[in-house]
């Protein structure tokens, strides 16, 4: 057993997981209406350290999860 998988682009790759997550994310927003979400309080402020933290995440760490999830192949049946 090694600690990196061997790398292969397949149909039964974590990606299946990756697309789920996704669009389960994307179902709330459809049932918020317009105008409860004008009615929403906002966020906090944040520091200029939370707005790198949260810039660094979503835009480099997220893509390339995604991306190394479609050549990460499942091992089902395994602990």
């Amino acid at each position: 057993m090694s600690l990196v998988p061997s790398f292969e682009i397949g149909l039964w790759n974590a990606w299946i997981i990756t697309v789920f997550n996704i669009l389960t994310g994307m179902v709330p927003a459809f049932f918020i209406s317009k105008e409860r979400a004008s009615k929403m309080e906002g966020w906090p402020p944040y520091s200029k350290t939370e707005k790198i933290l949260a810039l660094s995440t979503h835009v480099v760490i997220m893509p390339v999860t995604a991306i190394y999830s479609i050549f990460l192949p499942l091992k089902l049946g395994t602990v």
